[in-house]
C-alpha cells in the first residue's frame, strides 16, 4: 500500500517536472512520455484512493463494534476489496505499457549527458529564476483564483479543485526549492497543511456520493438473488452510522480548515 503511494506521488512530481520542463524535450518524445506517466499516474490514483478508504472502513469497524453495525459496515469492505482487485488490472496494464514504451529508459538518455554536462555548467542562471517565478505565479493565481469559494461547505467541486491547485503549486514549489533554501520550508509546511485539509475533506465527500449508491446496488443485487429485500435490511444500521460519522467528520475538518 505505501509502495502504491510513494509511486503515484512520484509520478505527480514527474508530471510537475515534464510539464516546467518541456521545452526542454523533443517535441514527440515529449508527447509520449507525459502520455505515459499520465496513464500510470491514474491507475496509480484509483489503486490509492480505495487503499485509502480501506483503512477507513478497517477503522469503522473497530470503532462500530456492536454486532448490529458490523454486517453493514463489513459489505462495504467487501465490494470495495473486489473493486481494488479489478484496479488492480489498470495498474499492471499500466507498467506493461510503461516497461514495453521503454520509459525511464528513454528518460535516461536524454538526462545522463546533461547531467554530465552540468557539472562545469552554471546551474543557477536568470533564465532559471525567471522559469521558476513564471511557474510559481501561474500556480498561486490558480490557487487563489478558489479562495472566494471556501466560505461556503457545500461547495464540493471547488474546494476539491482548490486541492488539486495546492498540490500543483507544492510540487512546482519543490522543485524548485533550491533556488530558495531560506523560505522553502515554511512555504512546503503550508501547502501540506493546506492540501491535507482538503484532501480530507475531499475523502468524506467521496463517501457522500458512494454511500447512496452502494444502497442502490445492494438493494439490486439483494432482490435479484433473494427475491425480497429481507437480507438487506440488516445491512442498513451499519451503513447509516458509517455515513453519519463520515459527514460528522467532513464537518469537523471542514470548520478545522476554515478556522
Amino acid at each position: 500500500i505505501e509502495c502504491i503511494h510513494r509511486m503515484r506521488v512520484a509520478t505527480r512530481r514527474m508530471r510537475t517536472a515534464l510539464t516546467l520542463f518541456s521545452d526542454c524535450f523533443p517535441k514527440q518524445d515529449y508527447k509520449k512520455i507525459q502520455k505515459d506517466v499520465r496513464k500510470i499516474t491514474r491507475a496509480l490514483g484509483e489503486a490509492r484512493d480505495l487503499d485509502v478508504q480501506l483503512e477507513v472502513i478497517e477503522a469503522a469497524l473497530e470503532e462500530f463494534a456492536d454486532p448490529v453495525y458490523q454486517p453493514g459496515i463489513k459489505r462495504l469492505k467487501l465490494r470495495l476489496t473486489q473493486r481494488r482487485a479489478e484496479v488492480q488490472q489498470h495498474v499492471d496494464a499500466a507498467m506493461d505499457k510503461m516497461l514495453a514504451d521503454q520509459l525511464i529508459e528513454r528518460l535516461e538518455a536524454w538526462a545522463v549527458p546533461l547531467l554530465e554536462q552540468s557539472k562545469s555548467v552554471y546551474l543557477y542562471t536568470p533564465a532559471l529564476y525567471q522559469l521558476a517565478f513564471r511557474g510559481i505565479q501561474v500556480r498561486i493565481d490558480e490557487l487563489l483564483s478558489h479562495v472566494p469559494y471556501i466560505t461556503d461547505p457545500q461547495n464540493v467541486q471547488e474546494l476539491h479543485a482548490m486541492r488539486i491547485a495546492a498540490k500543483h503549486l507544492r510540487y512546482t514549489v519543490e522543485i524548485f526549492a533550491p533556488l530558495f533554501p531560506q523560505y522553502q520550508k515554511n512555504w512546503l509546511k503550508v501547502l501540506k497543511d493546506i492540501q491535507d485539509a482538503l484532501g480530507y475533506m475531499h475523502d468524506c465527500d467521496v463517501w457522500a456520493e458512494f454511500i447512496p449508491a452502494f444502497i442502490e446496488d445492494e438493494k439490486q443485487l439483494t432482490r435479484d438473488y433473494f427475491g425480497n429485500l429481507r437480507g438487506f435490511r440488516s445491512l442498513l444500521p451499519g451503513i447509516e452510522v458509517f455515513r453519519q460519522n463520515r459527514e460528522s467528520e467532513r464537518q469537523r475538518r471542514y470548520l478545522e480548515f476554515f478556522g
